[in-house]
């Protein structure tokens, strides 16, 4: 789980945590050939109170990337 302060309030689940999000400057490159607009997490859950302004989101990995894999390979039509 991977948390962040935020002025999100309800309503804001299931929206994207992106990474290095827009178009890049002239340029501009990443350290480790990651990318640009890479969606890593998804947020599920803000604290409560909302005066703490934090939200919290499970860290897309792997551990995801397998899942996905053995859900598609389980049935023809699974995955698109």
């Amino acid at each position: 789980v991977v948390e962040a302060g935020a002025d999100m309030t309800s309503g804001s689940s299931g929206g994207p945590w992106i990474l290095n999000f827009g178009v890049p400057a002239e340029g501009q490159s990443l350290g480790g050939g990651l990318g640009f607009n890479l969606v890593v997490g998804v947020t599920s859950y803000l604290n409560l109170p909302t005066s703490l302004r934090s939200m919290g989101s499970s860290y897309l990995d792997q551990r995801l990337q397998s899942l996905y894999e053995e859900m598609c390979a389980r049935r023809a039509g699974n995955c698109g």
